[in-house]
This record gives structure tokens, sequence and C-alpha cells, in this order.
């Protein structure tokens, strides 16, 4: 949970009403993954992620994030595909390449 909570600072400094519907649905999601609701949080997630309005790196958070709610389902695959596309949004968050790693070894690799 503190990971998501690391990434919250970041969404506040998004600028305008261009993407107000994203970060809604990025602090519900945050809100249902905190609550363990997890299929909701990715519901969500997925929302912002498919809304256009996020940048590369926001984007990377949310899929990050996603992933996180993946990876407590055990859902490791889904969670590893989400990872990757964090670290391909934005090559130097941290936090996707040390979840995906947790993830493969969850799946004993």
């Amino acid at each position: 949970m503190t990971r998501l909570i690391l990434v919250l600072a970041v969404f506040l400094a998004f600028p305008g009403a261009a993407v107000a519907d994203a970060l809604s649905d990025f602090f519900v999601a945050h809100k249902a993954y905190a609550q363990g609701n997890y299929d909701f949080a990715i519901c969500y997630y997925t929302r912002a992620i498919q809304s256009g309005e996020l940048s590369s790196e926001h984007q990377a958070i949310t899929f990050n994030n996603r992933g996180l709610a993946y990876y407590d389902k055990d859902e490791y695959d889904l969670a590893i595909s989400d990872y990757d596309r964090a670290i391909e949004l934005d090559g130097d968050y941290l936090f996707a390449f040390i979840n995906r790693g947790n993830a493969y070894s969850k799946k004993g690799e």
C-alpha cells in the first residue's frame, strides 16, 4: 500500500481539467485497492489507462498499480505484463522493476 501512496503526490500535480476523469478513475481505483477490492481497482485503473488523458509517466504509474492489483489476486502473468508496460513507458520507474521481480519470484522464475 505504501507504493501506492508514494505515487499519489504525482497525480496531484496534474494540470487542468483535461485529466479530471482519468484522475478521478485513478483515485477510485486506489481506494478500491486499499480496501482489497482488486477487481474494482483493476476496472478503474483500466479506465484511467484507456482514457487517453494520461502522460506516459502517469500511464506507467497506473500500469504499475494495476499490476499490483493483479499480483494480489495471484495473477502473476497479468501483473508482469503491466509492469513490462510501465517499464516501456518509463524506463527509470524503479517500482515497476521491483514489482516485476517479485512477480517472477512468486512464479518461481
